[in-house]
């Protein structure tokens, strides 16, 4: 069975800005504004060049400019080839792919791993640094002082022998 791999972008792909508010995110600009997660690029790019499947898995608000600012921040960052799906702010990210493959998702916010989880899949928290503070998760896990090779070796060993 072929693993796919999902990427989430706010606080994982793309460096969350801890200080915004809600309001913030709101505003034209904010989300083509996010500076890259250098590693989590080199991270996706490792696992295209070996042939994986992978894609970004990404919120988004459904008024504003969230889905055409964060398509725009992909192809800015060289990542306009990879697939990316684009959620509802707040749906639950596995009703989004196909249920009977094995997939992964690679995320920041512990709830939505939860629901991956919940749906059967395998969910990695990715520790960036400002979220973990509150220790919920238990589960698999990368962190940003991790090389891209060593978050590869981690993710897709653990992910393919499941």
């Amino acid at each position: 069975m072929e693993t796919k791999y999902y990427i989430d972008m706010d606080g994982v792909a793309a460096v969350w800005n801890e200080r915004a508010s809600i309001e913030d995110t709101f505003k034209r600009g904010y989300f083509l504004a996010r500076e890259p997660d250098e590693k989590i690029l080199a991270l996706v790019r490792l696992l295209k060049n070996s042939g994986r499947s992978v894609s970004f898995l990404s919120s988004v608000y459904t008024v504003g400019t969230a889905k055409a600012e964060k398509s725009e921040w992909l192809v800015r960052n060289g990542m306009g080839t990879v697939p990316c799906t684009f959620v509802p702010y707040g749906d639950d990210k596995s009703l989004y792919i196909k249920a009977n493959e094995r997939n992964v998702l690679l995320d920041d916010f512990s709830e939505n791993l939860r629901r991956w989880e919940a749906a059967g899949h395998i969910g990695f928290k990715y520790y960036n640094g400002i979220n973990g503070t509150h220790g919920t998760w238990g589960g698999y896990a990368l962190t940003r002082n991790m090389s891209a090779a060593a978050m590869f070796k981690t993710l897709t060993s653990i992910a393919e022998s499941n």
